[in-house]
């Protein structure tokens, strides 16, 4: 699910855990500890890598039978490398090796589904587009709507959170209207 093609691995590993260990006072016995699992590469997810592919499950995704979405070719998808050397029937076949073990993590059909939804929101923002000028604003309707039907959200509220910026002052919050290189640096982020 995590794992992408790099050119010395396969199947690299693009995850991974920190450990940290709590110590008593002393310093010296063991009181505990903690797993926080991280993912290594986020570049990997928002463009296309010269060295390899994009997350898996994303091409998977593509080449899937999903009733989340209706996806598309990978070449459709700003932020997925040409095409890897997995055919798309081999993609589709590990599509539904990958539905099969969430099922067996006890990941229900319906929470298989919204994961999807998230994933597919993900490659679509990768396409929406903005102008750049002092006001940032979508200029990629049709990508945007997308986006906003698979998160179940308000098409506007999609927007003003893609083209303003949230600050908080004390107790006050508030939104400002992002340039367009506040915007564009966000989305690659």
């Amino acid at each position: 699910f995590g794992n992408a093609a790099t050119p010395a691995n396969k199947n690299s590993s693009r995850h991974g855990r920190i450990t940290k260990l709590h110590f008593d006072r002393t310093g010296i016995a063991v009181e505990g500890c903690e797993l926080a699992p991280i993912l290594v590469e986020t570049e990997r997810i928002v463009g296309r890598q010269d060295d390899g592919s994009n997350m898996h499950v994303f091409y998977q995704l593509c080449h899937g039978q999903c009733e989340a979405a209706d996806m598309l070719p990978p070449e459709h998808y700003r932020c997925l490398s040409a095409p890897t050397s997995v055919s798309p029937d081999q993609h589709a076949q590990q599509f539904a090796a990958t539905r099969r073990a969430m099922q067996m993590l006890g990941i229900s059909r319906e929470e298989q589904t919204d994961v999807f939804r998230v994933l597919s929101a993900v490659l679509v923002l990768g396409n929406v587009e903005f102008r750049a000028d002092d006001h940032t604003a979508v200029v990629t309707p049709a990508e945007l709507k997308q986006v906003a039907e698979l998160l179940d959200v308000d098409v506007d509220e999609c927007s003003r959170a893609l083209c303003t910026r949230s600050f908080s002052t004390g107790a006050k919050l508030g939104r400002r209207q992002s340039s367009s290189v506040t915007a564009y640096l966000g989305c690659e982020q």
